[in-house]
């Protein structure tokens, strides 16, 4: 798994020198794995390294020995811990997910260095493919997005537990993992081990589609009037302004926000950014703030 790993950081350019690096820690093998081998690289690489546990109070006692465990483990390999307690009047995934990413982005740091591995991007890739994913559902979880880095997005699960016990790591199994009521895990336990795809064949399938995507999503924010682009180009460029301005993105939302920049009242700030291409157009904020604010609520009302 080492080696496999740090293919991955030098092929994504993951670590530099010097780097200031927060780690997500939940306590399970993935995580507890991903900072031992961070750990192994922190003298050679001159890295200053934290640990962001987020505790989500729903297991009860178990939640708070997840807890106690992380916090013995950063004292052990001498890693600050930083530790949320999160409350839910009701949970989901992506209350979950929304909370973690809250607190993760409260600690600074240059990088936040996540556990996904190859494993669970498979699972992801057959969900998105459920839901009727585009060609970025396609590509599931990225290597690397902004400031975050997955260094063991090539490493199976097993390979990771391997890893752990080579190494006499310890680690928190959460019992929830084996309930198939969730489809997540239906897929981990029950589909993905009849398939039978080859890891190696994976890997190289999620590079291309993720050089294809990469390369269509640069294009989109390139100069040039992208209302008249193919399709494909459009629809990236109206993504990457919904996203911008903090907004999730539905089909809806889209077509009205289309709709809104061919309306005369954004002609001037369109040409703007038309001309400076939309990751360097200075008016960029702005027309995403008056654009959505005249919309929300016929999105509100079109989304209901």
């Amino acid at each position: 798994m080492t080696e496999q790993a740090m293919q991955t950081i030098e092929y994504h350019r993951m670590l530099f020198p010097g780097s200031h690096i927060i780690v997500g820690l939940s306590g399970g093998a993935d995580s507890v794995a991903l900072l031992h081998v961070l750990c192994s690289l922190r003298d050679e690489l001159q890295l200053t390294l934290a640990a962001a546990h987020i505790n989500h109070n729903l297991r009860g006692e178990r939640s708070q020995e997840d807890e106690q465990f992380c916090r013995t483990l950063c004292d052990q390999w001498q890693v600050p811990l930083h530790v949320h307690q999160a409350q839910f009047d009701k949970f989901t995934e992506a209350a979950g997910r929304e909370a973690r990413y809250a607190f993760f982005a409260q600690l600074g740091g240059d990088k936040l260095a996540l556990a996904h591995t190859l494993s669970d991007r498979m699972e992801t890739f057959l969900l998105n493919i459920a839901r009727g994913a585009t060609l970025r559902g396609l590509c599931s979880i990225p290597p690397t997005r902004d400031n975050i880095i997955r260094p063991l997005i090539d490493c199976t699960r097993a390979q990771v537990e391997e890893y752990c016990a080579a190494h006499g790591l310890d680690y928190r199994v959460d019992e929830s993992n084996a309930d198939l009521q969730y489809r997540r895990n239906h897929v981990r336990h029950e589909i993905l081990p009849q398939l039978g795809w080859n890891t190696d064949h994976m890997r190289r399938m999620f590079a291309a589609l993720q050089e294809d995507e990469d390369y269509l999503t640069t294009q989109a924010l390139q100069p040039g009037d992208f209302l008249q682009t193919p399709a494909p180009l459009k629809n990236r460029a109206l993504r990457f302004l919904l996203e911008r301005a903090g907004r999730d993105v539905t089909q809806v939302r889209m077509q009205e926000l289309e709709k809104q920049l061919r309306s005369p009242k954004f002609t001037k700030k369109l040409r703007g950014m038309q001309k400076q291409g939309l990751a360097n157009a200075a008016n960029c904020d702005t027309i995403e703030c008056d654009v959505l604010h005249s919309t929300r609520r016929r999105v509100k009302d079109a989304d209901d």
